[in-house]
């Protein structure tokens, strides 16, 4: 797990040891979990991943793209 990088690192490693204590390898998540790592670290290196609601994130898409563009109205 030496190639661990981003500031999620030691809640990647816990979470995995923590597998591991419950006879679980976790090879398979483990290699995802070096993508999202690798994402973490590229994409601003956040040390928490939380869930935002769509109400509370910036959004620049009106709330119904097809008002906008027309779009399957007929004319």
């Amino acid at each position: 797990m030496s190639d661990l990088i981003s500031n999620l690192t030691l809640k990647i490693r816990d979470f995995i040891k923590f597998k591991n204590s419950l006879g679980i390898e976790y090879k398979t998540g483990l290699y995802y979990l070096k993508q999202l790592d690798k994402y973490n670290y590229e994409h601003g290196n956040y040390d928490d991943l939380k869930k935002i609601s769509l109400k509370t994130a910036p959004c620049s898409m009106p709330t119904n793209p097809l008002q906008e563009t027309g779009a399957g109205y007929p004319p």
